[in-house]
């Protein structure tokens, strides 16, 4: 279905759900919302149903949802965004937002879309998460909680479960210095 038949069928929704709704304001109007809904399902099935993978399995993370989406559209779309304006929209939740727009560009260095798609493979980093139950979270808590402002000592959660290549605190000396490592 093309755009301008997405719009149509969106305007002939949209305007049917309003003749058959009462004055009552729209935002009461269980009939206007469902009218809307359907009126706009294939444009959200194309345009942002395919960066909604780790929103979906992650939640909320705030300021990282807008790259998580962008990653999660990469990883859907790969090379198909050559060429395609991409709008990035993240409103905060004080005075500020930020609005942009990327344009995927054929090139012919190591950074093509479809090889980056390839190497994001958010659908089997998700697979390897490591269930955990409340028991054994609220405890990391607790040791952060314990460890707070604290100096000299190295952190005790164990490294058997972080992937390789994933950069870890190593300890904080006497001076509040903190040594990171790299897991082989």
């Amino acid at each position: 279905m093309s755009e301008a038949q997405i719009l149509n069928r969106e305007a002939s929704v949209v305007h049917g759900a309003r003749r058959e709704v009462s004055s009552k304001p729209s935002n009461a109007s269980k009939e206007m919302e469902r009218g809307l809904l359907l009126a706009s399902s294939d444009a959200f099935e194309a345009k942002v149903q395919p960066s909604m993978l780790l929103s979906q399995h992650c939640g909320n993370m705030y300021a990282a949802s807008l790259y998580a989406s962008l990653a999660s559209l990469l990883e859907a779309r790969g090379s198909e965004l050559e060429g395609k304006r991409v709008m990035l929209f993240a409103y905060g939740s004080g005075l500020a937002s930020s609005a942009f727009t990327l344009v995927g560009r054929p090139t012919s260095s190591a950074f093509t879309l479809q090889r980056l798609a390839g190497q994001v493979d958010l659908r089997a980093r998700l697979a390897a998460r490591l269930e955990a139950n409340p028991a054994d979270f609220d405890a990391a808590l607790q040791r952060l909680t314990d460890r707070f402002g604290a100096h000299s000592f190295m952190p005790e959660a164990p490294l058997a479960d972080l992937l390789p290549g994933t950069f870890y605190l190593h300890s904080i000396d006497e001076q509040y210095k903190r040594k990171y490592c790299r897991k082989a």
